[in-house]
């Protein structure tokens, strides 16, 4: 009779193959770029959208010039190569310049296109280096470089704001979400939040003097057709009467701008979009003008009937320093 050897269980190991750095699996440097950003996002004080939205910025101009310059990725940098991408910045080409037809700079999907529109100022590059450095550290202590070129290239020179005349970026973010969750009970309050909000995104998208602003009509605001791509851009008109030193100007308008100014007109009674010819002040108060009358010569005396007219009262240089 055969007998019938014990079976022993035997533990088989699967290795499994892990990442070497703490950034998971990315398949190049800018996915590692992208996790870096994400991380900055999730930061409960510094993490606003402005930030990472500025940093990918920057981190555009980095990746056009490795693709079209250096011909290699920050992750192979060296501390000469660190120094040719700023030499470069400092005196860049005019062919790194984004191509502009007169109406509007390319596209990304277009030919001529480079993500820089004119060239940096110093203050720029030294924004451009921080961020940078920022990066190239994060990857250094979660091991996804072994040395950081940019060692003894520091951060840059940190930009002096002066706080009674800027406000930092990060803090827009933090004022608009504080607007937005505020409670709105009263059609009034409602349209002083879209006035406020559409002043606040207007100050720092078109970087307006306060009193070009006060003294803007909202036929500023004017449309500009491409006639090559039949698209249609916004611009804002700052006549020589109310601009700073008398200098005329046209400013290109962001969607996010034109949005706010969208939702802001329709609050007190106004078309989405407003005509050259529209005369109404820019910035309005909820409050209506006494006085008014009709066409027909008739006083509208009711609150009620002059918000039907759309007789807003008007916010001056002395009316805009005091709550309306």
């Amino acid at each position: 009779m055969s007998s019938i050897a014990p079976m022993v269980a035997s533990s088989v190991t699967v290795e499994v193959a892990r990442p070497q750095h703490g950034l998971g699996v990315v398949a190049d440097d800018w996915e590692a770029a992208e996790v870096w950003l994400r991380a900055i996002g999730s930061r409960p004080k510094k993490g606003s959208p402005e930030t990472v939205a500025t940093y990918r910025y920057h981190l555009a101009k980095l990746r056009w010039y490795c693709d079209n310059v250096a011909g290699k990725p920050p992750s192979r940098w060296v501390m000469p190569d660190v120094t040719a991408f700023f030499e470069y910045l400092r005196d860049l080409p005019e062919t790194a310049i984004c191509a502009h037809d007169g109406y509007r700079f390319a596209r990304a999907d277009e030919a001529g296109y480079t993500p820089f529109r004119c060239k940096p100022s110093a203050s720029s590059q030294s924004d451009l280096q921080r961020c940078v450095h920022a990066m190239y550290r994060a990857w250094r202590e979660v091991g996804y470089i072994g040395m950081n070129p940019m060692g003894f290239h520091g951060a840059g020179t940190q930009r002096k704001v002066n706080a009674n005349r800027a406000v930092p970026l990060d803090l827009y973010g933090v004022v608009l979400e504080t607007m937005e969750a505020e409670e709105k009970l009263t059609f009034e309050q409602r349209q002083r939040y879209v006035r406020d909000r559409f002043v606040l995104i207007g100050l720092r998208e078109l970087g307006l003097r306060t009193t070009e602003f006060i003294k803007a009509t909202m036929g500023a605001f004017q449309p500009l057709s491409d006639p090559k791509s039949g698209h249609t851009y916004w611009i804002m008109h700052i006549e020589q009467e109310t601009a700073k030193g008398n200098i005329e100007r046209k400013i290109p308008v962001t969607k996010t701008a034109l949005v706010a100014l969208m939702a802001y007109r329709k609050a007190f009674g106004l078309t989405a979009l407003p005509l050259p010819s529209d005369e109404t002040p820019l910035l309005l108060s909820p409050r209506t003008r006494k006085g008014v009358t009709t066409s027909g010569g008739l006083a509208i005396k009711s609150m009620a009937a002059r918000r039907d007219f759309g007789a807003w009262r008007a916010l001056t240089v002395s009316v805009a320093s005091v709550p309306s």
